[in-house]
C-alpha cells in the first residue's frame, strides 16, 4: 500500500467519524424527559424557578411548531406552574393545551394530562366566582366526566372523575337551587367508588355530602348518611365521631334558643354558645359555611362590646386558620389576635406569639408586603430568643427552623442574598437534626439565593 493510499484511507475514516459525531450532536432534544426533569422540582408556593428553567429550555424556539404533544406539555406544565401567581395568564396556557388535546390524535383527550389541564382551568374558572365563569366551569367538569367514565381503569383519571362530578353537584344546588339534581349526583358518585371498591374517593365523596346537608342545616339527614356511611368497610374516616359532632349541633342549637330566651342575644352566654356550634360547624360545614359563622360570632361579640372576653380571642384564632387562604383577610384577624397575645395570653392556650408572628409574617409576604413580613420575623425571632430555655425541646427546634426557612424567603424577596442564604442553610441544618429530612422548598429557595450570589 502507498504512503498516499494510507493517508486517503485515515482520511476517510476521519471523516466517517466525524460524521457520526456531528448526526450524534443533531440528535433532536428530548424536550419531554427535559420537561419532566424541570417538573420534579416544582413548588407550588415558589413556581419561579420553573418558569425560569421553561424559559431556558425554550428559548429562541417556536412552540407551536414542535410537535404537538410537546406543544401540549409545554402549555399545561406552564400553565399549571401559573395557577398561583397569575390565574389569568394560567387560564390562556391551560386553554390552548385544551385546543391541541382536543385536535390531535397524537396527544388525544383521553390522556389523564389533558383531562388534568380541563380540571385544572374549570378550578380556575370556578375561582373567578362570576355567573360566566362558573357557567364555563360545569362544561369542563362535563366534559371530564364524558370523556373520563369510559376510563376508570386508570385511578388518577378517576379521580379527575370524582372530584369533577362532586364540583359539578356542589355548583348544581348553588346556581340552579336543584336538589333533586344533586342527589342524582351524589347517588352516582357513591355507586361508582362502592363498584371500583375505592376508599380514598369514597370517603372524599361522604365528606363532601356531609359538608352539603350540614352546610344547608339538615343536620337529620347528615346523621342518617354518616351511619349507613360508617358500615361501610373501605371509609377510611371515623363517621362515628361526625354522628357526635351532628348530636352536639343539634343539643347545642336547642341551648341556644333557650339562652336567647334567659339572657338574650347580647349576652356573652348566649355568643359562647354560638362559639361552639362554629367551632363544630369547622369539622361538618364547608370551609365557606364555618368562615361565615364564625365571622357572625366574632361581629357579635364586637357589637356587643365583649372582646375582653376568653370567646372573642378564640373566634379570631379560628378565623386566622380558616382564612390561611385568602392573605389580606388572614393579616387583619392575626394583628387583633397579636394584641391580645401581649395583653391576655392565658386566653391563647393552643397557639404562642412565635406561631402567630411567623403566620403574620407569611400573610404579608404572600402579599408582597416584605418590609411588614420582615418586622413580623423580626419579632418572632425576638420571641425565639426570649424562650431559649427551651432551645433543647425538639417542638422548640422545629419552629425554630420553620421561622429561620422564612425568613429566608423574605430575605430573598427583599434580594439580601447572603443574610437569606444564612437562614436556609440554619434552617435546613435544624430540619436534619429534628427530623432527619429537609424540605424540598428549603433547598430550592436556598440554590436559587446562591445562584443570584454569584450573579450579583
Amino acid at each position: 500500500m502507498t504512503k498516499t493510499m494510507h493517508f486517503a484511507r485515515i482520511a476517510l475514516v476521519v471523516l466517517l467519524l466525524l460524521s457520526w459525531s456531528n448526526r450524534l450532536l443533531a440528535q433532536p432534544l428530548d424536550y419531554h424527559k427535559a420537561m419532566e426533569e424541570i417538573m420534579d422540582n416544582y413548588l407550588s408556593d415558589y413556581p419561579q424557578p420553573t418558569i425560569k428553567a421553561f424559559d431556558s429550555l425554550f428559548a429562541g424556539i417556536n412552540v407551536d411548531e414542535l410537535p404537538a404533544k410537546t406543544s401540549f406539555l409545554y402549555y399545561y406544565y406552564y400553565g399549571r406552574c401559573l395557577e398561583e401567581i397569575d390565574p389569568d395568564d394560567a387560564i390562556l396556557y391551560l386553554t390552548q393545551a385544551r385546543k391541541i388535546a382536543s385536535s390531535n390524535r397524537d396527544v388525544g383527550i383521553q390522556r389523564f394530562e389533558a383531562l388534568d389541564a380541563e380540571k385544572a382551568l374549570a378550578d380556575l374558572y370556578l375561582a373567578q366566582g362570576t355567573e360566566e365563569s362558573k357557567a364555563a366551569a360545569m362544561l369542563l367538569y362535563n366534559d371530564i366526566i364524558t370523556v373520563g367514565i369510559s376510563l376508570l381503569k386508570d385511578s388518577d383519571i378517576f379521580g379527575l372523575v370524582i372530584m369533577s362530578m362532586i364540583e359539578q353537584a356542589k355548583m348544581g344546588f348553588t346556581i340552579w337551587l336543584d336538589s333533586g339534581w344533586v342527589e342524582k349526583i351524589w347517588i352516582q358518585v357513591r355507586d361508582l367508588a362502592l363498584e371500583l371498591n375505592d376508599g380514598t374517593y369514597y370517603s372524599y365523596y361522604v365528606l363532601n355530602v356531609l359538608n352539603y346537608y350540614c352546610d344547608l342545616g339538615e343536620y337529620d339527614t347528615a346523621l342518617s348518611f354518616m351511619e349507613d356511611a360508617k358500615n361501610k368497610d373501605i371509609l377510611q374516616v371515623d363517621a362515628s365521631s361526625y354522628c357526635q359532632h351532628i348530636l352536639k349541633t343539634k343539643s347545642l342549637q336547642s341551648k341556644n334558643e333557650t339562652l336567647e330566651a334567659t339572657f338574650g342575644v347580647h349576652s356573652l352566654e348566649y355568643w359562647a354558645n354560638k362559639l361552639e356550634l362554629a367551632i363544630l360547624s369547622t369539622e361538618l360545614c364547608s370551609e365557606e359555611k364555618s368562615t361565615k359563622l364564625l365571622q357572625e360570632v366574632e361581629q357579635g361579640l364586637v357589637d356587643n362590646k365583649l372582646t375582653q372576653s376568653y370567646e372573642y380571642a378564640q373566634a379570631l384564632f379560628l378565623l386566622s386558620n380558616q382564612t390561611m387562604s385568602s392573605p389580606a383577610i388572614a393579616e387583619k384577624y392575626l394583628s387583633q389576635q397579636i394584641y391580645i397575645l401581649n395583653t391576655r395570653p392565658e386566653y391563647f392556650i393552643y397557639t404562642t406569639d412565635i406561631e402567630v408572628y411567623n403566620s403574620l409574617g407569611v400573610c404579608q409576604m404572600k402579599q408582597c408586603k416584605y418590609t411588614d413580613a420582615q418586622t413580623s420575623y423580626t419579632n418572632a425571632l425576638n420571641c425565639l430568643e426570649r424562650d431559649s430555655d427551651y432551645s433543647d425541646s425538639p417542638e422548640y427546634k422545629n419552629l425554630q427552623a420553620i421561622v429561620y426557612h422564612n425568613v429566608g424567603r423574605n430575605l430573598f424577596y427583599l434580594g439580601k442574598y447572603k443574610e437569606s442564604v444564612d437562614y436556609f442553610n440554619k434552617s435546613i441544618s435544624l430540619q436534619e437534626e429534628v427530623t432527619g429530612t429537609v424540605m424540598p422548598k428549603s433547598r430550592v429557595y436556598l440554590s436559587e439565593a446562591l445562584g443570584q450570589l454569584k450573579v450579583n
